[in-house]
């Protein structure tokens, strides 16, 4: 679906609009592509370079951004995401936490409308779930779109609207209380509610995922 989105998948049926844009008009592509950024489940599927500050500036210059400009856009997404120091290392030597904030910096550092993300937290640490959040929090507030896919209700919780998905179907959608209460439902979509004593109660402990 995100990859549909993003129109790296072409769809077979239905419209897509996008920031006023078609998504079956080859002059609109390029204009949706550059005004969205997918950031990938794992971080090594969308690497293309071998050090960090190149694949930072990338975008950028894809986009005909003059390289001084686009240098300057790089420093600042590592800075965004506590990176700085790593701007002339090979993306062999980071963890994969540093490959994950790499990632979120070479999609941030275009600004784009929309920020699409699959399970963007999974490979971070509480300090930088808490950077990326607050980061989010701060695009959202500037009127970005933010569209996260997560089984994490804790990630979700912060959301404007959840739209519940099971085996390609929605299942429900509505404001985040509203979906987060409905435990029993979460549980079946195997999505660990907020109160994890309940989940464990519910489930026997035999699903007691992180």
């Amino acid at each position: 679906m995100l990859k549909i989105l993003d129109l790296i998948l072409p769809y077979k049926s239905g419209r897509l609009n996008i920031l006023g844009y078609d998504g079956g008009s080859k002059n609109d592509v390029s204009k949706i592509r550059r005004n969205i950024g997918l950031v990938f489940q794992r971080p090594e599927s969308s690497f293309i370079s071998k050090k960090v500050i190149d694949e930072v500036m990338f975008a950028p210059l894809n986009f005909n951004t003059p390289k001084d400009e686009a240098y300057e856009r790089a420093i600042s997404a590592l800075e965004l995401f506590n990176l700085s120091e790593y701007e002339a290392f090979e993306l062999k030597k980071l963890s994969g936490g540093e490959k994950q904030r790499l990632m979120l910096a070479s999609v941030f550092v275009t600004d784009p409308d929309i920020i699409i993300l699959d399970e963007a937290f999974a490979f971070l640490d509480r300090i930088s779930r808490e950077l990326l959040a607050s980061i989010l929090e701060e695009k959202r507030r500037k009127g970005k779109g933010i569209i996260s896919v997560t089984h994490d209700a804790k990630a979700a919780s912060s959301s404007d609207r959840i739209i519940l998905l099971k085996d390609g179907r929605m299942i429900k959608e509505g404001k985040s209380n509203a979906v987060l209460s409905d435990v029993p439902l979460l549980i079946s979509s195997d999505v660990r509610p907020l109160d994890s004593t309940f989940y464990s109660f519910m489930t026997g402990g035999e699903n007691d995922r992180a």
